[in-house]
């Protein structure tokens, strides 16, 4: 996991390590040219998919379509390993996505970290 995260991966903003979860704070443009470096850790890091994933676009200015599909494929392998997929401070682009391929139900946006760590099943107060 070291190895990964020592890429400097130009739309990543910071990469915080919790015990149960990792959240990836986004910056700048997520689109078609930059989902290459996207975050691949389902695919290429078996520790990484042993954790939830917060995905935090509170400093992200644009999304493309390649942006859902790639956060689909992430969301079905966390699945499979029975982790979950959080999106935060999601912008209104990508909730529009969302809505018109109707992916609400299996795509989560949560309102803060707080209750995307409950539905976890992690938030002890």
């Amino acid at each position: 996991m070291k190895d990964y995260l020592s890429r400097k991966i130009p739309h990543i903003k910071e990469i915080v390590i919790k015990d149960d979860y990792i959240i990836f704070r986004m910056i700048g443009s997520v689109d078609m040219l930059t989902i290459p470096a996207f975050p691949d850790p389902p695919r290429n890091n078996k520790k990484m998919i042993n954790k939830h994933i917060i995905i935090d676009f509170c400093d992200v200015d644009n999304i493309d379509s390649a942006t859902l599909a790639s956060l689909v494929a992430i969301l079905f392998e966390l699945k499979e390993a029975k982790r979950k997929l959080a999106i935060i401070n999601a912008t209104s682009l990508l909730r529009r996505y969302i809505d018109i391929l109707q992916l609400g139900s299996i795509v989560k946006i949560y309102r803060n970290e707080k209750a995307a760590i409950k539905d976890f099943g992690l938030f002890r107060e």
